[in-house]
């Protein structure tokens, strides 16, 4: 693919053709380069109803090589290529459970390049020649059809069975509620791999009915796919850019299963120093301003409110925020009870 084609890019996650092209942009390059290396970060490709995630504490060291990233384990593989990313954007989002909050960075990729596909039926893609190993690269990748604008929700495998069914179903819509298809993958547990313009991860280990499993796994939920939603509402990512791989950074308040934790400051002061440097201008603009109103003793009643959805959200997460960044309890509380 030329760094000039539109749309339906392979399911590749790789780029043979840009060897030896220096990434677009060699600081965020960096950064990608260093945070793959921070075994607390997870990472996600996909969006409502098919989603794939990649943590997984006994992966290898980072490979790199001609831009292209590279991080392994016995269950799964993440590959970002930087070349074809030239953005980036933190963010955080208000939490369902109180007090709480969202943090991630989308890496992005212009709308015009990032676009695939979008199959609706269960489509043969032949050998899956990008595989990250080299001994599944004979396998053949069958897409589900899952029509995500921005993500390819594949399964590959060699099992003459599983195979026969795949190809007696293609063209069909397979992604519906106990559709016998998603059965018997469940049942079969073919590698599954997720692929967007710039990134792939593939998941290694068996599908549970019951758990989700710690490590690299995927999500798929029919229900959910029919929104067709690349993201949670409130992503300030810009509007002619697709997100091609999320990092989910370590959550001051959540452990890595979920549970509640006391207040991780270190984990904070790390996302805030990234949130800084790629956050949207007008939050961290807003999130700073409430920050020093509380910090300077200022009355709530006389802080002007953002009116933009952006900039009151950046406030809310501020305030929920200097709960536990700040000495003075009962002052926060007052600024809570205001902003409600």
């Amino acid at each position: 693919m030329s760094s000039t084609e539109a749309s339906a890019w392979s399911p590749s996650g790789a780029a043979p053709t840009l060897d030896g092209v220096a990434p677009t942009n060699q600081r965020l390059a960096t950064l990608l380069r260093d945070l793959l290396d921070d075994r607390s970060f997870a990472y996600s490709i996909g969006g409502f109803g098919a989603l794939a995630e990649f943590h997984d504490d006994d992966a290898d060291d980072v490979h790199a090589s001609d831009g292209l990233l590279t991080l392994t384990s016995t269950r799964g593989a993440l590959r970002l290529d930087t070349r074809r990313v030239d953005t980036a954007r933190a963010w955080e989002l208000l939490s369902a459970h109180a007090g709480r909050w969202q943090c991630g960075i989308g890496v992005l990729a212009p709308t015009a390049h990032a676009r695939g596909a979008a199959r609706r039926a269960l489509t043969e893609l032949g050998p899956d020649r990008d595989a990250v190993r080299a001994a599944h690269r004979d396998k053949l990748l069958f897409d589900l059809g899952c029509g995500l604008p921005h993500a390819d929700f594949l399964v590959r495998t060699a099992d003459p069975a599983l195979i026969a069914l795949l190809r007696q179903h293609a063209g069909e819509f397979v992604t519906v509620p106990g559709h016998a298809v998603l059965e018997a993958i469940i049942d079969a547990s073919p590698e599954r791999v997720m692929c967007s313009y710039a990134a792939r991860i593939e998941v290694y280990q068996r599908i549970d009915r019951r758990h989700t499993p710690a490590g690299p796994h995927t999500h798929l939920l029919p229900a959910l796919l029919g929104r067709r939603q690349v993201q949670a509402a409130g992503l300030p990512y810009p509007a002619d850019h697709l997100p091609v791989l999320t990092l989910h950074p370590e959550n001051p308040l959540v452990d890595g299963d979920g549970a509640s934790r006391p207040f991780a400051r270190a984990a904070w002061q790390r996302f805030e120093a990234l949130l800084a440097r790629y956050g949207d201008a007008e939050y961290v603009a807003e999130k700073r301003r409430q920050v020093l109103a509380v910090q300077h003793g200022m009355d709530p009643r006389d802080y002007v409110a953002p009116r933009s959805r952006l900039g009151r959200l950046a406030r809310r997460v501020a305030l929920r925020q200097l709960v536990h960044t700040l000495p003075d309890a009962a002052r926060c509380a007052a600024w809570l009870e205001h902003s409600r």
